[in-house]
């Protein structure tokens, strides 16, 4: 491992982090904040299938990239509400 590899992957490990703290907190921990836990927040049988398909991986993709994530395919109360022309699920 090169030694700027090196000094940078401690970065993008705590960016990572905070990643998935920001999508825990848009999904499980809002849904527990609102007392729907149960019914939403996470993808489980009997649950609500609120859910999008994205265009890319916001964990991995460069944090420049972000912005232009998409999403292809949206779904709430198990109904698909929106569909991208490229989404092929």
């Amino acid at each position: 491992m090169s030694f700027i590899r090196a000094q940078t992957q401690p970065f993008r490990i705590r960016k990572v982090r905070a990643l998935r703290q920001a999508l825990k907190i848009a999904t499980i921990n809002g849904a527990y904040l609102s007392f729907d836990e149960e019914k939403k927040g996470s993808l489980e049988p009997d649950k609500l299938a609120d859910l999008a398909v994205l265009s890319d991986n916001p964990l991995t993709v460069e944090e420049k990239s972000i912005a232009d994530i998409t999403s292809l395919m949206t779904m709430v109360g198990g109904r698909l509400v929106h569909q991208s022309p490229s989404w092929n699920g």
